[in-house]
């Protein structure tokens, strides 16, 4: 199942950085200023940021495998607008579509990982994951840049088709191991009652001391995350358009 996950996010992924070092000149290129790329590029954090939490409560009631095929899907189709000719504005619903679908895909993938992986195994199972999600990242932008010698809007007609590949480990899964697959195991049940049991037998003062200090690390995970992600998203914004205007080539970026 990891395995699998791990496919799709990849491919997810790679779709997904195919056409983002060229989307600031190819939105410039259709009249858009600077303000208009920097929403454009925006919208898909905006998207994830407001629907990730909507997304993980939807997965706790209908089970991750839905919530992950309705992800990819929509992931596709707001790839797939990049490449209408519309104004640059309407182009933030493309990237919105693209969030959304991409913060469902991801909350299913670890959600299910977090589900069904037993405890000892689920940082290596989580590490899959995102290491899977990065290398997609790696490949796609220079491949981007090959096909985006030719033509420019054929990197995102390729890059949500990339997208739609995606299904094809999910079928696999289902196929070989069953619809349960991406259903939570007996052996995480056990292993919640051993929590809760745990829980009950420790002293308020104990159960206290606990939830403090579960506060703060939800707190500082939050803040790293928040500081971390404003980095890379100044940085996906401007390097483009930095590197147009110092004479690089599309390949070089």
């Amino acid at each position: 199942m990891v395995r699998a996950l791990s496919a799709v996010t990849f491919l997810e992924w790679f779709g997904a950085s195919v056409g983002l070092p060229l989307l600031p000149v190819y939105l410039e290129d259709r009249g858009a200023s600077s303000v208009t790329v920097g929403l454009v590029v925006a919208a898909y954090f905006a998207a994830g940021v407001l629907l990730q939490y909507v997304f993980g409560r939807l997965v706790d009631k209908v089970t991750p495998a839905p919530v992950l095929r309705a992800g990819l899907f929509v992931f596709a189709i707001g790839g797939l607008t990049l490449a209408l000719p519309l104004t640059p504005g309407l182009f933030a619903i493309s990237r919105l579509l693209q969030g959304a679908g991409a913060g469902a895909a991801e909350v299913a993938a670890l959600a299910a990982v977090g589900a069904v992986v037993p405890a000892g195994q689920r940082g290596r199972a989580f590490a899959s994951i995102y290491g899977s999600q990065l290398a997609g990242m790696a490949i796609g932008p220079l491949i981007g840049s090959i096909i985006g010698a030719f033509s420019v809007t054929a990197v995102f007609v390729a890059g949500g088709l990339i997208s739609l590949l995606a299904w094809i480990p999910i079928a696999m899964l289902r196929s070989r191991v069953g619809a349960e697959a991406l259903r939570p195991a007996a052996t995480n049940i056990e292993d919640d009652l051993e929590v809760q049991a745990a829980e009950t037998a420790a002293t308020t003062e104990e159960s206290a001391r606990r939830s403090s200090m579960a506060r703060r690390v939800l707190i500082g995970s939050v803040l790293t995350a928040a500081a971390f992600g404003l980095t890379v998203g100044v940085y996906e914004t401007c390097w483009t358009l930095l590197l147009t205007q110092r004479g690089a080539a599309n390949w070089q970026v």
